[in-house]
């Protein structure tokens, strides 16, 4: 169920944005932030969702495409945390990260010409009590100004017992946020939501009443002209015994008919286990009976997925046959390290224009601990800037402990590290000499919670 679970819940979400009918399977991959979703801290939890992550977070993900002859960089992602905050990259949509709990997340393009990572987009969250993320920023890199500019906002409200309730996307006009859409979660005696709604759109649950199984969800719009609710689409849900779901099927709505009209499904085998999918199988409706499109073959360790074969339909050969792979590998904390796709060129798997890689990076911290470091968060000094060989670091330590003094280039990769014991006056000198000139992140990070990032330039 572990695969499927994340699946179902992305479909779950995905009425609110305008990709329905998403393939689980063909994942697009970037480290580039999301923008544009409705809820962007909707989760399985409907929004009580304060992940407390495994003595591992991430802090940073690149993204590569095959160029004919080597993975070339596309973009990379640096996230910056407070406290004992935290989160991991999604294993069924790399490039879906707003379930992470990061103060700062930056993401960098690469200039080709340049042959330099670049400023692209900043998204800033604000948290409050338990780690509910109050709001959440989006900014945009303006060129002209040289400076990050706001665009979008989403400002979310929570009931007593931690539920959220509301999620209102503010647009930035001139010099303040101004309400664009409010979006409303209701809930049942289950605590489970029922209905998500704004003046717009609409989206109805509906659950078995024995195994309290999702069944339907149903997305309407609201038509102006008639002022009421239009049927748009219907996703229906099967399971088996274990209550694991077995089939998936998107209709939508068609008004000459007056009734929903069959789209495409997803079928769902599993392993001997019971809870990992095995199989899974995409079919499309044409109109008079099911045909065949894809087919995705799933591989696992140790519980985690480490392969997925996609097989297209051939008319040719009359059944399916290879088309991509992704590979996987994971560390101890079994995150994901690296995520690569491969073609079939009819005879084995090669790289070919088109396939991809995601590297990720990852710090180990205490996600029990209580920081109490933000009432008094000490000011680093980092110089000189630019740097040409050597880079100076110095800040007052009020607590006695451990700290990772560690600098990542652009694309999170780190390039430099050391843990030394800090109290009182600090200071440190980084030899930087026969690093590649560019932008790098000097990321201080102490055993009692200390958070301080600082970045630099290194000049030749």
């Amino acid at each position: 169920m572990q695969r499927l679970t994340a699946i179902l819940f992305a479909m779950l979400v995905l009425q609110l944005t305008a990709s329905a009918g998403e393939n689980p399977g063909n994942l697009t991959t970037t480290a580039g932030a999301q923008v544009g979703d409705v809820f962007p801290h909707f989760s399985k939890s409907f929004g009580n969702g304060n992940a407390v992550e495994p003595g591992s977070r991430l802090i940073g993900k690149t993204y590569l495409k095959y160029s004919g002859s080597a993975f070339a960089p596309i973009d990379s992602a640096q996230y910056i945390y407070g406290g004992n905050r935290g989160g991991s990259p999604s294993i069924d949509n790399p490039n879906k990260d707003d379930h992470i709990l990061f103060d700062h997340s930056y993401v960098f393009v690469y200039n080709k010409t340049l042959n330099t990572y670049e400023n692209a987009t900043h998204r800033e969250q604000k948290f409050g009590m338990d780690n509910r993320v109050e709001w959440l920023a989006y900014q945009f890199w303006n060129i002209p100004t040289m400076n990050w500019k706001n665009k979008e906002r989403y400002v979310y409200t929570y009931e007593a017992d931690g539920r959220m309730q509301a999620s209102t996307l503010q647009q930035w006009y001139a010099t303040m946020w101004t309400n664009n859409v409010n979006s409303i979660l209701f809930y049942d005696a289950d605590n489970r939501v029922t209905n998500m709604k704004s003046v717009v759109y609409s989206v109805e649950f509906d659950y078995d009443a024995n195994t309290k199984n999702l069944k339907h969800i149903i997305d309407k719009n609201w038509n102006t002209a008639t002022q009421s609710w239009d049927n748009n689409e219907r996703k229906s849900y099967q399971y088996n015994s274990k209550n694991a779901v077995t089939e998936f099927t998107l209709e939508v709505w068609n008004n000459s008919i007056n009734g929903w009209v069959l789209v495409e499904t997803w079928k769902f085998s599993y392993g001997s286990t019971g809870n990992l999918v095995s199989e899974s199988e995409h079919l499309l409706w044409n109109g008079t009976t099911w045909t065949p499109n894809k087919r995705y073959k799933y591989a696992y360790q140790g519980g985690n997925e480490t392969q997925n074969i996609e097989e297209v339909w051939s008319s040719a050969a009359n059944g399916y046959v290879e088309n991509k792979k992704i590979v996987r590998a994971y560390n101890t904390y079994n995150q994901p390290v690296i995520f690569r796709t491969y073609s079939w060129n009819g005879n084995t798997w090669v790289f070919t224009t088109g396939d991809e890689e995601i590297h990720y990076y990852y710090e180990t911290y205490d996600p029990t601990f209580v920081s109490q470091f933000l009432a008094s968060k000490p000011e680093m000094k980092v110089y000189p800037v630019p740097a040409t060989s050597q880079v100076f670091v110095e800040f007052d330590m009020e607590n006695k402990q451990d700290v990772n003094v560690y600098l990542t280039d652009m694309s999170g990769k780190i390039v430099y590290m050391t843990q030394d014991n800090a109290y009182g006056a600090y200071k440190k000198q980084i030899d930087v000499s026969n690093m590649p000139a560019g932008n790098y992140i000097l990321s201080v990070n102490g055993a009692l919670g200390t958070r301080m990032t600082e970045r630099i330039n290194v000049m030749h």
